[in-house]
């Protein structure tokens, strides 16, 4: 477990911008949206849709309470840089430049909608035997760690005797298609809020995506796993298909959630019996089935809050997590001169034990595509070699999560050696050598890929630099057993995505609270945001990043570009190399592409505002370079090991040492491996 320390940094202060607006005036010293020497905040409203359906409005079991659903909703976020702001002294948090106020729209869907898509349900669904998390529902085992089933469990409320499989996307399409049927526009984001059950067309179900198999080994984990049976999906994108003919068509932004799917494993909501399900002794927080609401008999909760769960999931997972994350590291990279051309430095450490080369089992094509779905503006390219496995890149890989000692030589800031400090040592090492950088991009990322025979404790991780929370390096890894299902595309595009600025859809940060959260403990539902159409999920039925991270990505970058060209104005204003009295027409020029630009980021047209962004700041950054104005900062440049005798002691912080670790995907192999 990586314990992290406080250091010092730059806290950022937020100047709001209303509704993406900037007003006129002088201290923008002779611009109209750059700001020279601020930190701004684009504030935006948002209508967030939220529609029950086959829910009725009362203080029933299974009825739903506005006043308490509402109590839990958000008036509004502000993102925070996640990784960063763990190295700060609370509750000092850097800012993304992108906040949100929110304007709910709660509907109840009229008898025809639900009419409708019930029948669709039952038209889309297949039967199938019941799933092996079912079945421990009706036992409350867990027969996937090889529990006995005892028989049938006393304190549940029905058993389950049938299963269909009905088809997710086809789902969330119908939904897309009939949404104004309910009173919203899906182009907002949406929250549709299912219960089928009650009706007497229900049928006990499970939603499936089984037309993306894994790209390397042809794996389908969503038709044969178990694990991979939903009870929610969203986040499709307009050029998503399935079958002949099937596509979104256009931009659409909703999540649905259905309490009378499942019960499935990636929220556990099978075991209504165990209240710890990770062995720390603490509540892990879940939402059972529907009929489960009102239950008199013994479980690990009482469940007489339908109101405020459904909150819950509102704020926790559908707003926090995929509407309007935070993102896990800076989306800049090298600020402040942002890159726009990357290549991934992609390396191979094949131990002879494998039997097999890893680099057999990645698509580098695949993965630059993907990459460039999700910053269109960008160019990606990607090398790839095989470097030798001798015998202090074994001890470094080996001892990711011991306290083994490699380099007993060095220290980082968190501790003098042992467990992940060892790997990032060893190939910090390896990136100084001769030769490493592959040259001709404006920015490189060092991906190390582990092919050995052994056990593996990880798919992935996405390092930091271990001293303020920068994106540094990436692993993946693979052994013999976890290739009959994975190799190593998923993997590196998935941390990629995190070196790039993504979180997972299952951890995230509550603006409100100043929070960062994890699926555990009282959030423990958090893993139903995996459910959605994203490659930074772990239930590995998508290769793709989809709507929700490229929303979030393009508006990452608007206010990356915004606020960098606001830095380098400055600069350009300290080196006397700008007179505000007399802004160039270039500059001018850039000014109002800007403007422009977050007139497109108000119409939630992010993919628009983001080109337009750019395109400004890339006029700012050419007017510096041509005053000989240097803006460019990389973390590898000047970064030295410390020599361990000179290790000065350094604070730790207690409550940091239980913080989750987004990046670090210890469990990401145990989850994935599930049946």
């Amino acid at each position: 477990m990586r314990i992290w320390v406080r250091s010092t940094a730059l806290v950022l202060t937020a100047l709001a911008l209303s509704s993406c607006n900037l007003s006129g005036g002088g201290d923008g010293k002779g611009f109209q949206t750059f700001r020279p020497g601020s930190t701004l905040e684009i504030n935006q409203q948002l209508t967030i849709n939220v529609v029950f359906v086959g829910y009725e409005e009362g203080n029933g079991p299974r009825q739903v309470n506005l006043d308490e659903f509402k109590k839990v909703l958000p008036a509004g976020y502000s993102a925070v840089n996640r990784y960063p702001t763990f190295y700060l002294e609370k509750p000092a948090k850097e800012l993304t430049g992108t906040s949100f106020t929110y304007k709910y729209n709660i509907k109840f869907a009229p008898q025809a909608f639900e009419d409708e898509f019930f029948a669709k349900l039952n038209e889309l669904a297949q039967k199938q035997p019941l799933t092996l998390y079912q079945e421990s529902y009706n036992c409350q085992a867990d027969l996937a760690a090889g529990e006995p089933c005892p028989g049938d469990a006393p304190n549940v409320s029905k058993k389950i005797t049938e299963n269909y499989w009905i088809d997710a996307f086809q789902t969330e399409k119908w939904l897309v298609e009939n949404a104004g049927k309910a009173g919203v526009d899906p182009k907002n984001y949406t929250v549709f809020f299912v219960n089928w059950y009650g009706r007497p067309d229900f049928k006990h179900h499970v939603y499936v995506k089984t037309d993306e198999p894994d790209p390397d080994t042809g794996f389908n984990f969503g038709e044969m796993l178990a694990s991979r049976k939903m009870s929610a999906w969203g986040g499709s994108i307009p050029d998503d298909r399935q079958g002949p003919g099937a596509s979104l068509g256009s931009t659409a932004r909703v999540w649905f959630h259905d309490l009378s799917a499942g019960p499935e494993a990636q929220s556990d909501n099978w075991d209504i019996t165990r209240a710890d399900l990770d062995g720390d002794g603490k509540t892990d927080y879940r939402m059972p089935p529907v009929w489960e609401y009102g239950n008199p008999k013994l479980t690990y909760r009482p469940f007489n809050d339908l109101s405020g769960d459904l909150g819950k999931i509102t704020r926790y997972v559908a707003i926090n997590l995929l509407f309007t994350p935070s993102p896990l590291y800076r989306v800049t990279l090298t600020p402040h001169q942002i890159p726009d051309d990357i290549l991934l430095n992609v390396n191979f450490y094949n131990e002879a034990a494998a039997g097999d080369k890893g680099q057999d089992l990645f698509d580098p094509d695949l993965t630059v595509a993907l990459l460039k779905a999700l910053q269109p503006i960008n160019d990606f390219a990607a090398t790839v070699r095989e470097l030798t496995y001798d015998a202090q890149a074994q001890c470094a890989f080996e001892s990711y999560f011991d306290a083994e000692v490699c380099y007993p030589q060095y220290a980082l800031s968190q501790q003098a050696s042992g467990a992940g400090a060892n790997a990032f040592i060893d190939n910090l090492l390896e990136m100084k050598q001769s030769g490493f950088f592959q040259g001709g991009a404006d920015y490189e990322i060092p991906i190390f890929a582990y092919n050995v025979a052994g056990d593996i404790p990880y798919l992935g991780l996405a390092d930091d630099d271990w001293r303020s929370g920068t994106q540094t390096l990436i692993y993946a890894a693979n052994n013999p057993i976890a290739k009959a299902r994975y190799g190593y595309t998923t993997t590196v595009t998935h941390e990629v995505g995190h070196h790039i600025a993504l979180s997972h859809p299952h951890d995230g940060y509550d603006s409100a609270s100043n929070k960062d959260y994890g699926p555990g403990n009282e959030f423990y539902y958090a893993w139903l945001g995996d459910m959605s159409n994203s490659t930074m999920s772990y239930i590995d039925l998508t290769a793709e990043f989809g709507q929700f991270n490229r929303d979030a990505m393009n508006r990452y970058l608007v206010a990356a570009y915004l606020n960098s060209s606001g830095a380098i104005l400055q600069a350009m204003l300290e080196a006397k190399k700008l007179d505000p009295k007399a802004v160039p027409a270039p500059l001018k020029e850039a000014d109002a592409k800007m403007a422009d630009a977050l007139k497109a980021y108000k119409a939630m047209d992010y993919s628009a505002a983001v080109v337009q962004a750019k395109q400004a700041y890339d006029i700012v950054v050419a007017s510096a370079l041509a005053a000989g104005v240097s803006i460019r900062n990389y973390w590898f440049e000047g970064y030295e090991l410390e020599p361990a005798s000179q290790h000065a002691a350094l604070r730790v912080s207690s409550d940091l040492k239980s913080a989750p670790l987004p990046i670090n995907e210890s469990k990401a192999l145990e989850r994935r491996m599930r049946p």
